[in-house]
């Protein structure tokens, strides 16, 4: 199996903030070495990276870790009175207070909606 199937999949998903491709690099040189993904994860996150995803929930948008490995998992707990920009506005200044070991993805579809900023 290609690392490029088990990266993050930029035909769905977009990075919103942060710069991970020093670490996306990394696991491709990596494991193509034969050193275990789930080895290289650990490993990176040790050594600091992070990520958060936008979550829509029952109670509304959230922030949740991508990996299992991250304390907490939820980033920020969603709720009623916070909308789906605010909460991408927090994403991204989550990633942007440490951009060279954070990103925050999005779902494409779950961008849709929102308007572009520049």
């Amino acid at each position: 199996m290609s690392i490029d199937n088990i990266m993050i999949n930029t035909n769905q998903f977009e990075v919103l903030a942060g710069s991970p491709k020093k670490w996306d690099d990394e696991t491709k040189e990596r494991t193509a070495r034969g050193v275990a993904l789930t080895d290289v994860q650990i490993d990176q996150f040790q050594r600091g990276r992070r990520g958060a995803k936008l979550v829509n929930s029952l109670r509304g948008w959230g922030l949740r870790a991508i990996s299992n490995l991250q304390e907490p998992a939820v980033i920020f707990s969603p709720n009623s009175e916070t909308t789906k920009q605010q909460v991408v506005e927090m994403g991204i200044d989550w990633a942007n207070a440490d951009p060279d070991n954070r990103e925050f993805i999005a779902l494409k579809s779950d961008l849709a909606d929102l308007a572009k900023t520049a």
